[in-house]
């Protein structure tokens, strides 16, 4: 942070040689910053001549910078604050700027605490932590991601037949006529099976899986829609409230 720069130079492009770097964070109150402004660069620099100054650059706060003083008082409060959080939660300076200015400018640490979901590697890996933290997938969880697709070809390998064939004469006249039930069925798109199957055969989807939510549930569509309200940046996750 105190290595963050800006640099000023005067109106008076005859004085272009006058401009000077100054470290606006390396000091320990925005008023110490403007002592040292005032002292060491604008009042010699007033000795001779030069009166304006303009901002010409910083070291990645350009939207923070003003002419005349380089930064107001308010937007070095705000970036001393984003400094801090970004410091607590593993970040450069650097990044949390980065962070700050895809929620809008002058988006200040307090917004910032509220959005913080974390550190991980994509939206895929929070999407885990969620349902991990919860014990698994909530009832509407479970019914708005569970991969009907998986679960049915799963009961064409290792359901269907035995479903149909074993006992037969208990629900069909003939074994020809039960596989052919068998047949019709197998047929079907693996997500309409697990329909049948869970809907039909058993109930409701939570007697039908038990246990076995997760090995069901569909992570990367969840993560998907994670993305309408949340964003990755900079290796971590943000809630957009």
């Amino acid at each position: 942070m105190e290595s963050i720069y800006i640099y000023l130079t005067p109106y008076d492009r005859n004085h272009d040689d006058m401009g000077f770097y100054i470290y606006p964070f390396a000091y320990r109150t925005y008023g110490d910053y403007l002592d040292v402004l005032q002292e060491d660069h604008l009042e010699p620099a007033l000795e001779q001549g030069v009166e304006e100054w303009e901002f010409a650059d910083s070291d990645g706060i350009n939207s923070y910078c003003t002419d005349a003083v380089g930064i107001n008082k308010d937007n070095w409060e705000l970036l001393k604050e984003l400094f801090a959080f970004a410091d607590d939660i593993g970040l450069s300076p650097m990044q949390i700027i980065e962070v700050s200015d895809h929620f809008g400018s002058a988006t200040g640490a307090s917004y910032l605490e509220e959005a913080f979901m974390g550190k991980y590697d994509s939206m895929l890996d929070y999407a885990y932590s969620i349902i991990d933290d919860q014990g698994g997938p909530v009832e509407e969880q479970a019914e708005n991601y569970f991969n009907f697709d998986a679960f049915g070809n799963e009961l064409k390998v290792d359901f269907l037949y035995s479903y149909y064939l074993d006992d037969w004469e208990d629900r069909f006249d003939s074994e020809e006529e039960a596989e052919q039930a068998y047949e019709e069925k197998y047929d079907e798109r693996d997500k309409d099976v697990a329909e049948w199957f869970i809907y039909d055969v058993v109930g409701d989807l939570q007697s039908a899986v038990g246990d076995n939510m997760t090995d069901y549930f569909d992570y990367k569509k969840f993560a998907r829609d994670l993305e309408y309200e949340y964003t990755e940046i900079e290796g971590c996750i943000w809630w957009s409230h």
